[in-house]
């Protein structure tokens, strides 16, 4: 499967945001691209504006989305609770507004200890390393960023 038909395939938003979803998963891909060590930072990507960030992993239910973010609407989940293919990214604005998008972990996974964080804008910045299987994943730059509960 082509770059451009998983980006295409796996990504939205709402247009008011100014979201472009494609650039995201474009730093993404291209960081694990580069391999070992390449660096995605996500502050200068996403939403006009948006305050945090937030990642989930494969069959997180949407009650425990709900809880991280503290909203009970207003973001797509695309169906993460029983999937295990995708990854969703949801930021936030400081007024609240949510915008999310999935990413295939075919072309950039976050590892265990990414999932479920809230990262601000400013910490929003992962690192790709190799796993134990061998392939490779994006983790946090820095681990700061507050679990949710």
């Amino acid at each position: 499967m082509s770059i451009a038909l998983l980006l295409s395939a796996g990504c939205a938003a709402p247009a008011s945001s100014g979201f472009e979803a494609e650039t995201v998963d474009s730093l993404l891909t291209n960081a694990v691209r580069r391999g070992v060590g390449a660096r995605a930072t996500l502050d200068s990507v996403g939403p006009r504006d948006w305050e945090f960030f937030y990642v989930f992993g494969p069959y997180t239910t949407m009650d425990a989305m709900r809880r991280c973010i503290t909203e009970s609407h207003g973001f797509e989940t695309y169906g993460v609770d029983h999937r295990e293919d995708i990854d969703v990214l949801v930021f936030r604005t400081p007024k609240g507004e949510l915008s999310s998008m999935q990413v295939p972990r075919a072309s950039a996974s976050f590892s265990e200890d990414a999932l479920a964080r809230r990262y601000p804008r400013a910490g929003a910045h992962f690192l790709v390393r190799r796993t134990p299987a061998g392939t490779l994943e994006l983790a946090p730059a820095d681990t700061s960023a507050p679990r949710c509960s």
